[in-house]
Formats: structure tokens, sequence, C-alpha cells
């Protein structure tokens, strides 16, 4: 099986790997048997890896090395390394192996010498000396290397606690400050754990989780911090936060630790199980107050859940509270990378976890061949990178000497469907990595499409890091410690560099396929160091038996390192994104004007879509560069190149920006950012060995800062980062303190006695805070300040100011701080402001008007609401309004108002948005007598909202002059009533209506026999006014033989009426009967009214219109006698006697004869006629009106009043 994995060698920290081979092992030199005279040995000691000078950054790790000595006749037995005695300080030497030592480069304030002295002793005795001189500067970072939010002004590794306290406690000097300790402990799988359950990997052999066995405080990363609580404006406690850092555990010092209390070697923590860690950080609270504690996550301050995840969150609870390290970085949304979303992002490129070992991705990516016994062996072509049918493959071995510094065993594939496949196994040195000695890491970069079922196949970059296991293997990892400042997690690590940003991930999201918009960088061999040129090989013949074929020097691997440049230019042309272009013009050249290659056109059957030619030109400058090409040569090409190449250059900041013009670091506008960025806060460079390069220099280029100061255009001394950058900030709080500016100098305008939290917590390398309220500055319009020390209380970067003095003469509170460390002390930016007592409103009430008829004004009570109704408004501008100048709108300088404008209210509290419009209240203090106002109590919000606040009047004859209602008000600021108010009322004029009458149309009259109804439809009735009309009738003159009703139609301006006649026997029931006194030539006449009513006044009479109306019969006297008079009775016919006989009356020629006959009878039940009853001779007979038709007939007649 062909691997390059020592498995029995346990990785424990970057240092220990990086000395070995490299370093030497003991002693040094040969014995030569024979007669020569003893030679004394040489002593030779260096410094490996540093700058210019041997300089070096402080809080660089400096190793010393014998390694060159020699005994020339016998070994070496001694090396002694010791610091000379008049170094400024005490420096501590750990010895690393027999000849070499290393050392924490001090702090310094100035640039400073440091010695260290080397005593050589060989087998005979004989002595030799050396000595090493480190010049040590000054180096404050922020410690935001390989960080994708650098730049960010809030480091998102920070997070705050919270303590919450129970309402209504009091704040005094007593118990003003509260205490929040963190106590940190580690949960992590030893030597001696065992793999999880489901912790193996699809084929059952490799182990990827472990349970956690063991665990540690880590007292190193315990933090105590006092703050002072903060008070509203009664002195109340209310919720204050501290900031802290996110703990990072640095396991290769987790380790020596373990190792420096005697703990057992089974006890360490390998680096391929730093995924199962857990650091559970527990909060506990110091107070005389009640209160509990909560976790705010980083970014957006959403709270941690402190409970079970499964169960409702708790999200505050009183102290000690406990919670994970990985909770809190969960809450911060994605922005934050944690285990959780470095694992969500594998889950999207690599759903099926069939590249969870490196061995799985190497058979995937076509680099290895599976043997089918859990091996693998590694393809011969990808090895020697000899192209073949399918792939196209590129081998090479260096050290990035301005990047991380490790040694790299580089591959590269290009597949036949033109997808790039990459991986590099970093060493600790060049030496490791040529002899395949202790792999620190391996990092997967592919440029391929998504995982099978995505949405899109659209390629993209991947990537992925593995740690060597026990097992000869390779696992994948969230994390890894790259750089000596602690774990950073995937992709954001590579995506500090290779540019794009990690999402806000969602595994349940099936759009997101893990494409963070990162790209390809391309290798630079001017940045590299090779076997012949890297000072810290020590035998290259141990590497390469045949010297004379040195197979990974520079000249050797040019063609190795054309197809790496190779495979990138493919991937940006492809990508066919404009974001690449400048990269293109790097690789292959523009214009037909060759870059560091030439663009080529591909040999027939090349899997690339562009290909280069030529030797490589580390000269090369682009033509846009050529006036400052010593700053491009010796600071652009070397320390920002080439991460800046592949940025997206989309934002409006240098860090975003591909440096293709000089425009990009030195115009105007980007000028005092990159002065910002590199010469004050020190982020950049953003990779720590790059930093070190750029500050320090290097023999062939000494100078990098001063070249790029001079070039920003700056006279002076070239500044190094680490002078405090004092900032301090006190946010705008709507309604309590707003931002102003006077002069473009912004303050802050407040009222007395509250509260101004001020902020010094982003003032970066600061140690000390000192915080003073001056008495005068030069500031243009705030040069007098007042005197109140009382009134700021400070705790560290924390002030908080009380005012209790309102502003007078245009003075200001001016608030500094002065920032320090072991450099200097910088006094801050000043905070200005400025402070007002409550201040009465000001209110004018539109009682008088322009002219009559754009007064406050209704209308009587009348059918239309609308012109009795006044809708209350108010203004609150500040300007002088005019209620009165008919001509207002014709001065510029006046404020003219509407006619249902009712107040102007100028409240400047309000105005100048230190108190809410609901603040103001007005409360109707006036008895109305004309009208209601509705609500009679309100505020200046609603006023100001535009809520339906009215007057209406409820009189409805006024008079024949308008009648005034004054409107008096109580008007109460914050509840207190306003006094002294000049007015404090307005009246309205309530107008008499002039009405025009309703006017009828034509309408018809009625004639309609009994029991029939008449119809009259869609005659009109209008009203100038547009009035709403109210159409009624008054009954019939024919008192109870007709009913009339009216109607409108839908259009309000037709009208209908209906005349009903009612029927004989309705007449009867009502008792009505017709005498021989009423006239029947033919019918009845009548009449009814019609009324329209307008509303406009309840006297007014309503226009009338009389309807003449006619009841016919609807039976002759012969429809009727003839039946009747055939009725039979007792003694026969009635028609025997009174129509064809001698009874009397003859009923043919007397109608009234018959009528008599009825007469007799009642018409509600049946009667019976005798001789007793009316002299009758004839006998009996019975009339049934109810249910004998010809009765009825002769009822219907009778009634009817029918003529003959």
């Amino acid at each position: 099986m062909k691997t390059f994995f020592d498995k029995t060698i346990h990785q424990s920290a970057l240092m220990s790997a990086f000395l070995i081979g490299v370093l030497g092992c003991g002693s040094v030199g040969d014995s030569d048997v024979g007669e020569q005279a003893d030679l004394p040995p040489i002593a030779v000691g260096i410094a490996v890896g540093l700058g210019a000078d041997n300089s070096a950054r402080e809080g660089t790790e400096v190793i010393l090395t014998a390694k060159d000595s020699d005994g020339q006749d016998t070994p070496i037995f001694e090396f002694n390394w010791s610091a000379s005695s008049t170094n400024p300080s005490d420096v501590q030497l750990r010895e690393l192996t027999a000849n070499a030592v290393s050392f924490t480069a001090p702090k310094v304030v100035t640039a400073t010498d440091y010695r260290f002295d080397l005593v050589v002793i060989d087998a005979d005795g004989g002595q030799a000396t050396d000595s090493v001189t480190i010049t040590v500067v000054p180096a404050r970072d922020l410690n935001r290397f390989l960080a994708f939010d650098s730049l960010s002004t809030t480091s998102l590794d920070s997070y705050q606690i919270a303590a919450l306290p129970l309402a209504n406690q009091t704040v005094d000097a007593a118990n003003a400050e509260f205490s929040i300790s963190v106590n940190a402990v580690v949960h992590y799988p030893d030597r001696n754990a065992i793999c999880t359950v489901d912790g193996y990997d699809s084929s059952g052999e490799v182990c990827l989780t472990y349970l956690n066995n063991n665990s540690r405080a880590l007292t190193q990363l315990d933090q105590q911090v006092v703050a002072n609580w903060r008070t509203d404006d009664a002195g109340n406690a209310l919720e204050s936060r501290v900031t802290l850092d996110l703990p990072q555990l640095i396991i290769d010092q987790f380790n020596q630790d373990l190792l420096d209390d005697n703990a057992s070697r089974d006890d360490l923590l390998d680096l391929w199980k730093a995924d199962d860690i857990e650091i559970e950080l527990t909060f506990d609270l110091t107070t005389s107050l009640v209160a509990e504690l909560s976790v705010l996550g980083p970014n957006d301050g959403s709270r941690v859940n402190l409970g079970d995840n499964s169960a409702p969150p708790i999200t505050s609870a009183l102290a000690p509270i406990t919670v994970t390290a990985e909770a809190i970085r969960n809450s911060g949304r994605g922005r934050v990378e944690s285990k959780a979303t470095a694992e969500a992002y594998y889950a999207a490129i690599d759903p099926t976890n069939s590249a969870d070992t490196l061995n799985k991705w190497l058979v995937s990516a076509g680099f290895a061949e599976d043997n089918g016994d859990g091996t693998i062996t590694v393809l011969s072509n990808a090895i020697n990178g000899v192209d073949s049918e399918e792939s196209e493959f590129a081998h090479a071995v260096y050290t990035n000497n301005y990047d991380l510094g490790f040694g790299r065993d580089m591959y590269v594939r290009v597949d036949e469907a033109g997808n790039v496949y990459s991986y590099v196994v970093n060493y600790p040195t060049l030496e490791a990595a040529l002899k395949k000695l202790n792999p620190l890491a391996t990092v997967v970069m592919e440029y391929s499409p998504p995982a099978q079922g995505s949405a899109t196949d659209e390629k993209f970059v991947k990537f992925y890091t593995y740690i060597p296991n026990e097992e000869g293997d390779q696992v994948r990892v969230t994390d890894f410690n790259f750089d000596g400042r602690g774990q950073k997690y995937m992709p954001g690590v590579c995506a500090a560099c290779h540019g794009g940003e990690p999402k806000a991930i969602d595994v349940n999201d099936p759009g997101y396929v893990g494409n963070i918009n990162a790209t390809f960088l391309p290798w630079d061999l001017d940045s590299f160091l090779y076997s012949d040129t890297d000072p810290a090989i020590v035998n290259l013949d141990e590497v390469e038996n045949d010297t004379a074929n040195l197979v990974y020097n520079r000249a050797s691997q040019e063609e190795q390192f054309r197809k790496l440049n190779q495979a990138v230019y493919h991937t940006y042309v492809d990508s066919a994104n404009p974001r690449f272009d400048n990269a293109i013009d790097l690789i292959g050249g523009s214009d037909g004007n060759p870059g560091w290659y030439s663009d080529a056109t591909c040999s027939e059957g090349s899997n690339t879509v562009a290909c280069i030619s030529g030797a490589f030109n580390g000269d090369y400058v682009p033509t846009a560069w050529a006036a400052h090409s010593d700053l491009y040569s010796n600071v652009v090409a070397q320390h920002c190149r080439m991460c800046h190449v592949g940025r997206e250059g989309t934002e409006d900041d240098p860090n975003f920006l591909q440096m293709a013009t000089p425009d990009d670091l030195l115009s105007a506008e980007n000028r005092p950012k990159t002065i910002d960025l590199v010469f004050n806060r020190g982020v950049m460079p953003m990779a720590r060995l790059t930093m070190d390069r750029f500050w320090t220099g290097t023999d062939d280029n000494p100078n990098p800062t001063d070249i790029l100061w001079t070039d920003l255009g700056q006279m002076s001394e070239t500044p190094t980062p680490g002078a405090p950058l004092p900032e301090i900030t006190s946010q705008p709080i709507e309604l309590y303190a707003v931002e102003r500016s006077l002069n473009e100098q912004s303050y802050l305008l407040t009222k007395l006695g509250r509260h101004i939290e001020i902020d010094a917590s982003e003032s970066l390398f600061t140690e000390s805070f000192e915080w003073t309220l001056l008495d005068s500055t030069t500031v243009p319009g705030f040069e007098s300040c007042l005197n109140d020390p009382q009134a700021l209380v400070a705790s560290g970067d924390r002030a908080v100011l009380t005012p209790t003095i309102a502003n007078a003469d245009d003075q200001f509170y001016c608030v500094q701080m002065t920032a320090s460390n072991d450099l200097a002390s910088v006094a801050s930016n000043i905070l200005f402001v400025s402070v007002v007592d409550n201040r009465q409103p000001q209110i004018l009430f539109a009682s008088d008007c322009r002219d009559q008829d754009l007064c406050l004004s209704v209308s009587e009570l009348n059918a239309d609401p609308a012109s009795s109704i006044l809708s209350i408004s108010a203004v609150s501008d500040p300007n002088t309004l005019d209620f009165t100048d008919p001509d207002c709108e014709l001065d510029p300088n006046k404020v003219c108002v509407n006619v249902d404008t009712f107040f102007q209210i100028v409240d400047q509290d309000v105005a100048d948005g230190l108190d809410p419009p609901s603040i103001i209240t007005f409360e109707l203090s006036s008895l109305l007598t004309a009208g209601t106002l509705t609500p009679s109590n309100f505020t200046l919000q609603e006023l100001l909202l535009g809520n339906v606040i009215r007057y209406q009047a409820t009189i409805d004859e006024v008079g024949a002059n308008a009648l005034t209602e004054s409107l008096e008000f109580d008007v109460y600021d914050n509840g207190v009533l306003v006094s002294g108010l000049s007015i404090n009322s307005a009246e309205i004029n309530i107008n008499p209506v002039s009405d025009n009458s309703p006017v009828f149309g034509a309408v018809d009259n009625a004639t309609v026999n009994f029991g029939a109804v008449f119809n009259s439809s869609n005659f009109d009735v209008t009203d100038a006014d547009e009035d709403i009309l109210t159409l009624t009738n008054v009954p019939t003159s024919l008192g109870d033989l007709a009913t009339s009703e009216v109607s409108s139609n839908a259009d309000v301006t037709t009208y209908n009426y209906t005349f009903t006649a009612k029927t004989a026997a309705e007449v009867a029931g009502a008792g009505s009967i017709c005498t021989s006194a009423e006239v029947f030539n033919g019918g009845n006449t009548g009449s009814f009214q019609l009324l329209a009513d307008d509303g406009s006044d309840s006297v007014d009479v309503p226009v009338t219109r009389n309807v003449s109306v006619t009841l016919t019969p609807s039976l002759s006297y012969s429809d009727v006698v003839g039946p009747f008079a055939n009725k039979s009775a007792s003694g026969g016919t009635c028609s025997s006697c009174h129509v064809s006989g001698p009874g009397s009356p003859n009923w043919a020629s007397d109608i009234n004869g018959m009528r008599q006959v009825i007469n007799l009878a009642s018409p509600t039940d049946s009667t019976i006629f005798n001789n007793s009853s009316v002299g009758h001779t004839g006998g009996t007979y019975t009339i049934d009106f109810v249910n004998n038709a010809a009765d009825r007939n002769l009822l219907e007649w009778i009634y009817q009043c029918s003529p003959q």
C-alpha cells in the first residue's frame, strides 16, 4: 500500500513536529582517525525563519539552532544556549533538541535587541562560542488572522452576558457595581476514548466521532468582569451587559499544559478528535440586587437557550447558569461560524458523506485506487505529475513563505469534464514535506458541480480539511488551528483569502448547495522556498540520494507549477465571471502582452478551456502599476496580491478590491482606509506570517512598510500598529437622546436627568480608560463646556452621563476618554451632549380666520351631516402660522393653514424628538351649548395621526346670523397642567342654512275600482340644494275607503305611490254604510297629499302635492238585483213580490228600496227579516253575507254606493 502518513506519531504541537529533522537530533560533526592536531569546534548559531536583520515581531516563537556547528575532528557533545545578562528583560529559553532552543519574543515599546550566546563543547573538551542578536519590534495586532470578518469593527468572536434585575430596585453608591465570573471546563475524548455507536464512517472501519471521557478545567479561559448597573431616570436598575470573547481552545497548548502538570500521555487530546470536544461555561453573578443572567450570542444578540434544546427555550435564570461555547456560537445565526455551521456546509457539498475521509476523497477525485481492503494506492501519474488520457496531473513540493509557512505537498488533477481537484498535505517544514514526516492537515479544494440532485449544475469551489488519525487515514474535521492562533472553522478560514463569505446555512434549504463564492488562487513561484533555497533544510542528501537531480528545486518544478497555474486559469475562464478578469490578465497576460505566462492555444485533447505557455515571469508588473512598480513588486505582489486577486471587487472597501490599479490603495477615497487598516488597526495583511514579513521585511526586501507609507504620500516616520485607537460612542435613542449637528459636528440632545450611556469597548489596543468632562474645546460652536463633575460615572470601557445642568449660553457636556497602553496614551474623539429642561408647549388656537369663507365654521344641523361637522386637526410646525392673512400663500416665510386646522401646538421637546406627541393631552373644560365634541379628551398624537376628533353642531335653528361656540381646554404636559397659556380656547362659527324647497314634477291622479290598486311610478321630486329628501303622504279624504303609500327608487330622485281601494267587505268591516244622502252618479271622488321634506329645518312646512283620486264601482245594479230578487223566501221568491208583484218597494225601479232592506240587516252576520221586525208581510228571509255569493255581491254594491 502506498501511503504518505506515518500512523505511529501523535501530533501534539506544531512546534515539536517542526523540529524533527529540521534542527538536527544531537551531535554534529565527524571524527577523523589519525595523527592530526586537535582542532577546536566551530560554533554557528542561527535564528530560523526571521525577517531582515534577524528581526522578529513581539509574540513570535523564535527558534535558535546550532545545527550548522562543526566539531571538525571530534563530535560536539554539548550545546549551551543562554540569554545574555545585558538583555533589557528576562527571556525564558525552552529546550527543543540537543542543539536548539526557542523563546517567545517579548513585548516591547520600541525596537529592542536581545542577544543569545552559544557555547559548544566537543569530545576533547574544546570550546567555541557564537552569539545571535534578535531585534524584537513592537507588534500589536487584533488577532483576526484568517478570519473572514477581520475588518468588522466588532469582532464576531465576542458575545455578551446580560444581568437582568427584577423591577424597582434602586441603585446607589453602595450597590452600583456588579461582577460576572466565567469558569470554563472542557469535556473531551482522550486517547482511551472509544468510538460512539454511530461514529464510524460508511465502511465501518474509521471512527469519526468519539465519546467524551475526560474533563479539565480551563483556568486560562476563566474571566471576571466588573461593571456598573444601568439605571432609569428614577434610579432603578436596568438590564446591563458585559462583553466577552468566545473561548478558543488551542490544542497544542492544552496538551503541553497537561504534560507540564505531569498528566499521563493517555490524557492528551489528539487533533483529529477536536470536533468532539465541548467547552462548558458557567457564569455567576455577584451583586446585592436580585437579578438573573442571560447569554446573548454574537452578531445579532439572540438570547441563548439555557435549557434543553428540545424544550421551550429558557433565556434567563438566576445565577449560576451554564451554557456551551457551541450554543453561543450557534446563536450567531450562521454569521458566526461553529461546528454546526461547518457540519451544515459539509452536508451541503457532500450530502452522502462520500468524502468523510481523505482516502475516500482521493479515490472519488481520481488520485487513487481502492484496494478493496480498506487501503488505497495513489496513482503514480498523480505523484509524478504525468498526464494520462483522461486526466491532467500536476504535483509540486515547496514552502509557502508568505502565507502559513507550511511545507506543502501539492497535487492537482483536471478531469475530462473540466472539473479541478486539488489537495495539499501541509507539513511543519519543507524538509518534513520532502520526507513525508508528520503531516499536520490536508486541505482539499474542488471546482466541480454540486451534489447530484441539486437544482443547478454550475461548478463552484468547495473546501474540506482532514487531520491524520492513528489508523493511517485522515478524517474530515470542522476546524483546525492553521496559524497557532486557535481553532478556526470551515469554510470561513478558507474564505479569508480564497474569497466569498460563509452563509447563514440552513441544511433544510434545498436550494443551498454550499457555494460561498470562493475561488482557487494562483501559484506565485517567487513567494515560495524550494529544496535549494530553504535555509531550514538540514541535509538534502537525506531527501534526494541523487543530488544532481534535485527534483524539488524550482527549476525542476517549473513545468509542474505551470500546470498548477493552468488548472487555476481554467477555472477562471470556465466560470466566465468578470470578477476574474484581472486574475486572467495576471496569469495569461492581456492585449498580446504576457503576464506570468502567455495565453496559449490548448493542445488537442486538453481537459482545460484555456491554456498558458512559457516560463514563469515573476517580474511582471501590470501596465496600470507602471508608475508605482516598486510598490507593486515589493508590497502588493508579496503581501497583498495573492488574496486580493480573487476578491469580489465590488465593495467600497480596500479589502474587497483586487489591487488592479494603484487607486485601490492610494486614491483620495481609499488612502485613509488603507492607512487605517494597515498602519492603525493592523488587520492587513491577514495571514500571520505575511504580516510578519510585511513589518520585518526580508533580506531581499527590507522595508515594504516604508515603501507603502511613502506612496501613500506620508512624509513622517512609518508608524506601527499598536498605539491605542480610542473610540467612544453613544447611540441615539428614540424619544430619549437624539442626534443633532452644528457646524458639521454631531452631538446628542437630551433632557435633564436622563442617563446617557457611553461605550468605549470598540477602542483598539487599549489597556486602560480614563474618562474626563472637559472645561472647553476648540471645536467651533462647542468652545464652552459645562462643569458638572458629578454627572459622569465611569467604569472601565463604559461611562454614564446623568446631566444635572440644563444648557446655558450654548454650553455642552464635553466627554472625552483617554486610552492607554504601554506604548502610548491617546485622547478619544469628544462626545458633545446638549441638555434641555422640560419645555412648556406653546399652543395657538385658530380663534380667528383670514376671511369669512375660511373661518373655522360649520352649518347648523341640517340634512347634510358633513356640513355640520368639523374634523379637528393640528400642526406641530415650529414656524409661525398665520390664521388671518388672506394672502398667506404669497408669503414664503409663512405657513398657511387649512380651514380645519384647529391648533398650532409647538412642544419643542416633541419637535426635537425627545418626547412622544402622546405626552400632550387636551381635556375639554367648557360646557358646549350648540354642539358636541367627540372625544372630549385627546392627545396631540391622536391629532397628528389624523384620528377622528370632531365637533358636530346639534342646533338646527340659529336664526339669521351665525352663532359662535367657544371651546376651552385644559392642556397637560406629561400629566402636568400647562399654566400661563395666553389663549386656551377656540371659536367655531355655526352658520344658518339658506335652503331651496323641493319641487314636484308631474304626478298622475288616480282612478280605481273598489278592491283594486293604482300605481304611479317614477315621478320626479328635485332639490336644488341636493339635500336628502324624505317623501311622505297624508291619508285620503275618502276616509276608510282607500289607503296610499310612497316609496323612492334607487337613484333617490324619482319616486312612486300606490293607491289601494278597499273591498266592500273591508269597508263593511269598518262599519261604513253608504246612505241615501250620498251622490251615486258614477263614483266617489276624493284626494290625498304627497309631502316632500328636505330636512333643512324642523319648523319648515314640507312642500305638498295633492293627488286626486276617484273610486269607481265594480258592480252595477243589474248585476245584483236579479240574483237577489230570485232568492227563495217563505212565500216564494222575493221578485214575485218586489219586482213583478205588488210588493213595495218595487226593486226594479226603486234602488233605495233595496238599500232599505239591506240597511235593516247587520252587515256582519245573517239577519232574518220577519213581520214583526219591519212590518214585512212576505215572510222571512235569511241574508247570508258570509257564505252566499249573491248576498256578497249585493253587499259590495251597496257599500260602493253604486249608481243604477
